[in-house]
C-alpha cells in the first residue's frame, strides 16, 4: 500500500514479550532481549511498532494472562489496523498447541499475522505446517519440563530440603547445605514467631488470663490492638 506523498507506508506491528519465571528473566531470555530482538526484526521489515504488551512470570500453557488478553482484544479491533503479532519465538505466544491454533486462527480472521522474530518460517501451506510442528513441540517440551520439576521439588522434599516460597507463619529457613553452589535450605523455628503462635493458640483455648475463648476475628483484633503484627503487617 502506497502514499502518494509519503510514499510505502510501514506494516503497523504489536510486539509481545513474556517470561514465564524470576530465573528465566534474570538467566535466559528477558523480557529487554525480547524486546530488542522484535525491534530489529520490525526495522528490517519495514515495520512500525505501534504498541507494546509485556508478560511477567506467567506461564504460556494457559490464556490466563491479562497482558495477552489485551494483545488479543487489541489486534482483532479494526480500528487499531494492527498488520502484524511480533513475538520472540512462538513459544512466547504460547506453550500449548491447541490453545496455540486457536489464537492463531483468531488472528488470522482478523487479517493479523503472527510472526517470530527468531524463527524464519515461511508463508503458505509448509510455513503454517511448521509452525504447527513448533507448537506441538513447544507443548510437549513444557509437559516434559513440569514433570521434571515436579520430580526434583519432590524428591528434595522427601530428603528434608524447603523447596521455595515464603516459609509458613512460625518458621524461617536456614541453609543445610551447598550442592554445586546451590543452597538447599530447611526450615526452622523462628522464636519471635513461634511465641504469637502460642499466643493465638492460647487465646483460642482460652488460656490467655482474663480472656474468655476467642474466634479468629476477635483473636486478629485483639493482636492488632496490642501493636502485634504478622511479619511487619497487622492480622
Amino acid at each position: 500500500m502506497e502514499n502518494a506523498s509519503t510514499g510505502p507506508s510501514l506494516l503497523r506491528a504489536v510486539g509481545y514479550a513474556r517470561v514465564s519465571t524470576r530465573r528465566q528473566a534474570d538467566h535466559e531470555v528477558s523480557l529487554d532481549e525480547q524486546q530488542q530482538k522484535i525491534a530489529a526484526y520490525c526495522t528490517l521489515k519495514d515495520a512500525s511498532i505501534i504498541e507494546q504488551f509485556v508478560e511477567r512470570g506467567l506461564t504460556g500453557r494457559t490464556d490466563k494472562r491479562p497482558e495477552f488478553q489485551r494483545l488479543i482484544s487489541y489486534v482483532c479491533d479494526p480500528a487499531n489496523a494492527v498488520d502484524l503479532v511480533v513475538v520472540y519465538s512462538f513459544s512466547r505466544f504460547f506453550r500449548n498447541a491447541s490453545q496455540y491454533l486457536h489464537y492463531k486462527d483468531m488472528l488470522k480472521a482478523a487479517d493479523v499475522r503472527l510472526v517470530s522474530a527468531t524463527q524464519d518460517i515461511p508463508e503458505g501451506p509448509n510455513g503454517e505446517l511448521m509452525e504447527t510442528i513448533l507448537a506441538a513441540f513447544d507443548g510437549h517440551q513444557s509437559e516434559v519440563n513440569a514433570m521434571q520439576v515436579r520430580d526434583v521439588m519432590m524428591a528434595n522434599a522427601e530428603n528434608g530440603f524447603w523447596n521455595g516460597s515464603k516459609p509458613p507463619f512460625g518458621y524461617r529457613t536456614r541453609v543445610a547445605q551447598v550442592l554445586n553452589r546451590k543452597e538447599k535450605k530447611v526450615l526452622e523455628i523462628d522464636p519471635g514467631e513461634a511465641e504469637i503462635v502460642r499466643k493465638v493458640y492460647r487465646l483460642c483455648l482460652g488460656n490467655e488470663p482474663g480472656l474468655p475463648p476467642l474466634g479468629m476475628k476477635a483473636i486478629a483484633k485483639h493482636l492488632n490492638e496490642a501493636g502485634i503484627r504478622r511479619r511487619g503487617k497487622p492480622f
